[in-house]
């Protein structure tokens, strides 16, 4: 019988309109890095880079990670889940994100309901049996 938890990575993905506003923020490879953030959602998030960032890839673990949005930052660990050529910057990587402590956890949860309430219905509901 399949389960009827959810999967992280099947929840819904809100895109980030303004990346000056959004980032992740850590440091790897022996360099400070401040990357623009694509989306985010409660699977993790989305990030890009104009440059090659070596050894940078499926797997890797980056520790003390700060997810800044708009005015909200939010503190914790990203594990790097697909590394993705794409052909409007040199790489879009997406990772789960692992919030810090508890606090950073309740800052996502109410960023995320509140980015939700500003989109549009879903339209592409599916009932699972």
């Amino acid at each position: 019988m399949p389960s009827k938890t959810a999967h992280r990575q099947r929840d819904r993905r809100f895109p980030l309109f303004r990346p000056q506003k959004a980032s992740v923020e850590f440091d790897f490879g022996g360099r400070f890095w401040r990357l623009p953030l694509v989306d985010v959602s409660v699977a993790g998030l989305s990030f890009v880079t104009d440059e090659e960032v070596p050894g940078l890839g499926n797997g890797v673990r980056l520790e003390g990670a700060v997810m800044r949005i708009a005015e909200c930052e939010i503190r914790g660990n990203v594990a790097i889940r697909h590394v993705t050529p794409h052909p409007d910057w040199t790489t879009l990587y997406g990772g789960i994100f692992y919030p810090a402590e508890e606090a950073d956890l309740l800052r996502l949860s109410g960023l995320l309901a509140g980015i939700e309430a500003l989109q549009p219905a879903r339209t592409d509901a599916r009932v699972e049996a």
